[in-house]
């Protein structure tokens, strides 16, 4: 059923390619109610639902994502997580047994500080991309798409 290059390259390469960070918090059982947002609508389009296994979240900040980011990624500022501004498909994948949040950053040092603060937020699903995007560029530039990808 995997027709997906994005989904196949994170299902093969999930063990080598990916961190995690184990949860030691208590759930937040905190709900917002949440809007209908560009986000959302674009996470409609993209076919994101209850058959996906992974969502996909670029954390740097809107300039950079237009830029380049990996294909079928959301983006989602890292500032977003402290601020407990929650988009409607973290509560779809939130600590759901098959499913996965995969966050990257720039770098792995800014990515893991994410992942942790996802940690910390009662997230027990989150993976990091190792090297962040600018690693995962060099490797495998053909999953990457924007308005001005660097030659890797």
């Amino acid at each position: 059923k995997m027709d997906d290059p994005i989904e196949e390259h994170f299902s093969a390469n999930m063990s080598d390619k990916l961190e995690t960070e184990s949860v030691s918090s208590l759930l937040s059982h905190q709900t917002q109610e949440s809007t209908i947002s560009a986000i959302t609508y674009a996470t409609e389009q993209l076919g994101i639902n209850d058959e996906t296994s992974f969502l996909l979240l670029d954390l740097r900040d809107s300039d950079d994502y237009d830029l380049y980011h990996i294909k079928e990624s959301l983006n989602f500022p890292a500032p977003n997580i402290s601020r407990d501004r929650i988009i409607p498909e973290l509560f779809r994948f939130k600590n759901k047994e098959d499913k996965l949040i995969i966050v990257y950053t720039m770098d792995e040092r800014s990515g893991t500080q994410a992942a942790q603060l996802f940690s910390q937020k009662g997230y027990d699903n989150i993976y990091l991309i190792s090297g962040g995007i600018e690693d995962f560029l060099e490797q495998f530039p053909e999953l990457i798409e924007g308005i001005k990808i660097p030659s890797p």
